[in-house]
């Protein structure tokens, strides 16, 4: 499901700038630095996805191997919020995922921040932990999953 005004494709180390400005914008803490984002572009296990328009409005980093995958991040800048968007990179990395034979996804998310935890809820996902001072003190996390086994993308 792609948007005529949007685009989605893997990210390279090329998009670098941008997508280290769109962690900046779109996390005041937990947000991954310059030179991680590098580290997951050149992770062969890594798979970043931008969404473009007329320049990088969305991206989600994740971990994909052959026991399990991980969303590392989704952002979206906050002009493009509420289109789609974060839905669409999730819907993706979900059948990368598959075509390499992962059963079960999984993220975490800060437990204070409602519009990503009803996005990832209305994706199948579920809150199985619930991880103190994951973001630093007092900043916990919810650990949710998904299975991938019977699901498919919308």
């Amino acid at each position: 499901m792609q948007s005529a005004a949007f685009r989605m494709r893997r990210a390279g180390i090329w998009d670098i700038d941008e997508l280290d400005e769109i962690e900046r914008r779109c996390f005041s803490y937990g947000r991954f630095s310059r030179s991680i984002i590098m580290g997951f572009l050149r992770n062969p296990f890594s798979v970043t996805l931008v969404v473009e328009s007329d320049r990088i409005v969305a991206s989600a980093i994740s971990i994909i191997h052959s026991r399990g995958a991980e969303i590392a991040s989704i952002a979206v800048l906050p002009e493009e919020r509420r289109k789609g968007l974060a839905g669409m990179l999730m819907e993706e990395i979900e059948s990368i995922a598959r075509r390499k034979g992962v059963d079960t996804m999984s993220l975490h998310v800060a437990v204070d921040n409602d519009g990503a935890i009803s996005l990832y809820r209305k994706h199948g996902y579920n809150v199985t932990e619930r991880i103190a001072d994951y973001y630093g003190a007092d900043r916990p996390a919810y650990y949710m999953e998904k299975s991938l086994v019977g699901s498919v993308s919308r």
